[in-house]
């Protein structure tokens, strides 16, 4: 689902890309980069309440990272555990209550 969310995102196909990363949580309730990846398409199609809700979801997941199931799987590649994304999705939080 990442892969697949992702390309969409890349070829500016937002509500395609929103789609598949709401079915990859289904699925697995813990995928940390869809929850980013939500945070930023949200973001991007000017739905700062949605956005600021999968990005707090991100971080609360993010704090517990190494006790996360999706952590230990060597299936996944997570591109968006890292501080980096953190510090863009503390970032967006904190935009969300400036705005």
């Amino acid at each position: 689902f990442g892969s697949y969310a992702r390309e969409a995102y890349e070829n500016k196909k937002y509500n395609e890309a929103i789609n598949i990363s709401i079915e990859g949580i289904k699925l697995r309730k813990d995928y940390i980069d869809l929850y980013y990846m939500l945070g930023i398409l949200y973001k991007i199609i000017g739905n700062d309440e949605d956005s600021y809700k999968y990005f707090m979801k991100y971080i609360e997941l993010y704090e517990r990272l190494k006790s996360l199931e999706i952590s230990k799987d060597l299936t996944v590649v997570l591109y968006n555990a890292d501080t980096l994304s953190a510090s863009n999705a503390y970032n967006e939080i904190s935009r969300y209550y400036l705005d």
